[in-house]
Formats: structure tokens, C-alpha cells, sequence
């Protein structure tokens, strides 16, 4: 997978996510690009300089806006997914007993938003399906901020067997609604439960 942007890449080595390599266009200054030296100098990751125009058609190849790459690119792995039970044992380890399921979002920009908060709120994952859903892309991590390298992802063949399943596991599910006339904030999460983000 192909990483992007000052802020993703340095997540991502802070973070431990295994990174094969980073490309720095030539002339790109500023102290993020300091810190991805220095960051990736400690965990031994090869950096290389490239040259203005190779670098842009580096970017043009990997579907990357120019702007949006802010002069940085790092090749990674594809992201490891857990099982569904795997995540189940980990919230159930954890402090936070929030799990996040997504149904129908495909706009990668959208899942990026939410597994942004979904860091930043301090849930312990995501279940994401298989189909009628944004692949986990660059732009994907580009716009989650650098929390996709925090999230734990499970990947499902069918939502409704996985929320079955993690029913039957004791987590309550808790649907979303944009007409709902009680607040996020006003629920009892005590117990282990999983919140549903719906279609765009």
C-alpha cells in the first residue's frame, strides 16, 4: 500500500507499522520532514531523496494528488486485518469495550473521518465488510490523520452474521440515526457494545 502525507507517514513509524520504504521529493523542507528523517533513521527505515519530476510521476502512477502528498511517500505493506474474534477478545482485554461497524460507507474520504474518531475517542476498533465498502486505500489513510496506523480493523464476508456474532458475544448494538432524538452522549456505554455507522 502506498502511504502519503508528513503527518500518515510519521504516524505510521511511530506506531511500528511496517514501512518497506519512504521517497522524499527533493527539496521538500520543514520540521515534519525532519522528524520523518530522524523517525525513520531510529527504526531503520530506508529513506531516499527523488528527483522533482520522478517524484511526481511517482505519484501520478499511485493516483496521488501532488498537494496532498506534501513532498512525502511511503510504501507499506497492506494493512493486517484481525478476525472477527480477535477483536472481540481485544475489547473485551481492554478498557474501552466500543466497537465500530461500518455499512455501506464507500466514500474512502468518509471512512477515514471514521476511523479518525474512532482514535480519537478511544473505541478499540472497527468491523469492516467486505463488500459495499471503501477498501482501506491511500486515500483512506490520508484521511484518517495517521490514525489508520493506531486502528485495529477486522474485515467480514457479511455484516449482519458479524453483528450476530458479536451479540451473541454479549455486546449490545446500538444503531445510528441522523433523526434520533437521543444524543451519542446520552447513552450507557458500561457494557461492551458496538455503535453501526450507516450509508452516506
Amino acid at each position: 500500500m502506498i502511504l502519503y502525507g508528513r503527518n500518515p507517514v510519521k504516524e505510521a513509524i511511530v506506531a511500528n507499522q511496517k514501512i518497506e520504504k519512504i521517497y522524499i521529493q527533493y527539496g521538500s523542507q520543514g520540521a515534519g520532514i525532519d522528524e520523518i528523517y530522524n523517525y525513520a533513521k531510529k527504526n531503520h527505515i530506508p529513506i531516499s531523496t527523488m528527483d522533482k519530476r520522478k517524484f511526481i510521476d511517482f505519484a501520478k502512477t499511485n493516483g496521488i494528488n501532488i498537494d496532498s502528498s506534501q513532498g512525502v511517500i511511503a510504501v507499506t505493506p497492506l494493512v493486517k486485518f484481525l478476525t472477527l474474534e480477535e477483536l472481540i477478545t481485544r475489547a473485551f482485554e481492554s478498557e474501552s469495550k466500543t466497537i465500530v461497524a461500518v455499512d455501506g460507507i464507500t466514500d474512502p474520504q468518509n471512512l477515514g473521518a471514521i476511523i479518525r474518531t474512532i482514535e480519537c475517542s478511544g473505541a478499540i476498533g472497527l468491523i469492516l465488510p467486505e463488500s459495499n465498502s471503501s477498501p482501506i486505500n491511500p486515500t483512506v489513510a490520508k484521511a484518517s490523520a495517521g490514525a489508520l496506523a493506531h486502528c485495529t480493523i477486522a474485515k467480514v464476508h457479511s455484516l449482519p452474521v458479524a453483528l450476530k456474532d458479536i451479540a451473541n458475544a454479549g455486546f449490545q448494538i446500538i444503531g445510528t440515526d441522523a433523526n434520533s432524538t437521543t444524543l451519542y452522549n446520552q447513552m450507557d456505554y458500561s457494557e461492551p457494545h458496538c455503535i453501526i455507522i450507516g450509508s452516506e
